[in-house]
């Protein structure tokens, strides 16, 4: 549409137990729609729905064993489960270059989830909220990217909700064009219904590879948490080699040498 945007979508239809020899008759319904363009030459989005529907019809097999004639009635048990979600992403580029590239970017979501079932009159229904900001900046000639991301979580699952804030700061950096560091850092506040929590995590991984065929890490993981219950202290480091034998190359230059030979 006018080059700017693309649109996408497709409805799926399934339903198995043709013959009713199966215990379990399955039928679906899934649709599906995405959008995604640019607005301007800068800022570009995408949007998506899908919506799934399930029904399902049990028969009682122990029913389904005694029966004597085949023109018997039996309760079955009716399920179905309703799934939605909505997505909507944002993108802005504030500049790219060769030397600066940096960007801001937002994502939301909206997902529901319904489950019913014949004869209960209760049922299991959830939603959840998601939304999730962050900016991206680049130096590119010292091959240094940092990341900010601030992050909101909301789940409702019958009477009980959770809530989550994060926030967390990445840092790459390569060094001599072998050595690649990450730092990062994130702070996650937490809360189901009247009970909090706090988590602080910090970590730091290294990489070094050295003729293409020797790749040395290392990890370092801090994890704080703390909640009603008390403090808790993680720290976990982590060492790895990592060799490459490349035994069919090897195996080829070795025929080339013996046939130039």
């Amino acid at each position: 549409m006018f080059n700017r945007v693309s649109l996408t979508g497709d409805v799926g239809l399934r339903h198995d137990n043709l013959d009713n020899q199966k215990l379990t008759t399955d039928n679906s319904i899934a649709i599906n729609i995405a959008a995604n363009g640019n607005i301007t030459e800068k800022l570009n989005f995408n949007v998506s729905y899908n919506n799934n529907q399930q029904y399902l019809n049990l028969r009682n097999q122990y029913e389904e064993l005694i029966r004597t004639t085949e023109f018997e009635n039996f309760d079955t048990t009716e399920y179905s489960r309703l799934n939605s979600t909505t997505n909507l992403g944002l993108n802005y580029m504030i500049s790219n270059n060769e030397n600066v590239s940096n960007s801001i970017f937002g994502n939301f979501s909206y997902q529901t989830t319904s489950d019913y079932q014949r004869y209960d009159t209760t049922s299991a229904n959830s939603k959840i909220y998601n939304g999730n900001f962050g900016y991206n900046f680049s130096l590119i000639p010292q091959k240094l990217s940092t990341s900010i991301n601030l992050g909101y979580n909301k789940t409702e699952i019958q009477k009980q909700q959770t809530d989550m804030l994060t926030v967390g700061l990445n840092v790459n950096k390569t060094f001599l064009e072998k050595l690649s560091s990450s730092l990062s850092g994130t702070y996650a506040y937490t809360k189901i219904d009247s009970i909090s929590s706090d988590i602080i995590n910090v970590r730091l991984s290294m990489s070094y590879t050295l003729k293409e065929r020797h790749n040395f890490s290392f990890s370092l993981n801090y994890v704080n948490s703390s909640q009603t219950q008390g403090n808790r202290n993680r720290l976990t480091m982590n060492l790895g080699y990592t060799h490459n034998f490349d035994i069919i190359n090897r195996s080829k230059n070795k025929k080339e040498d013996q046939a130039n030979d």
